[in-house]
């Protein structure tokens, strides 16, 4: 009893595991890059414009816009990118979604002009 009145109460969702992503240099660094793809089942939490009739969407909430900063020396001239889905493995089902993967390089020249 009163777990359905903590349930009530707080309408928390466990998130959903979607994929895992590697990066990995051919090079001497290997793997240098690693993180999990989730979604946000509680985007709404808080947001009193959420309600049956209204969603928040990538316009309204720019969800899951995320940039990490990592550094990798300069001998590494080849990057692979290995995804693993989950979604689809833990629910035995195909499901057609979109992860976009965007690379910055920032180049330091040595010296001033030339």
């Amino acid at each position: 009893m009163r777990a359905e009145i903590l349930k009530s109460l707080i309408p928390f969702k466990r998130n959903k595991l979607i994929g895992e992503l590697k990066l990995q240099s051919c090079e001497q660094a290997n793997i240098f890059y690693a993180t999990h793809i989730q979604s946000d089942e509680n985007i709404g939490a808080g947001d009193f414009s959420q309600n049956r009739n209204w969603r928040a969407s990538l316009f309204s909430h720019q969800t899951k816009t995320e940039e990490d900063i990592v550094i990798v020396d300069g001998d590494s001239t080849i990057i692979q990118g290995i995804y693993k889905d989950r979604l689809g493995e833990q629910s035995k089902a195909d499901y057609e979604y979109v992860v976009n993967v965007y690379v910055w390089v920032e180049i330091e020249e040595e010296g001033g002009k030339s």
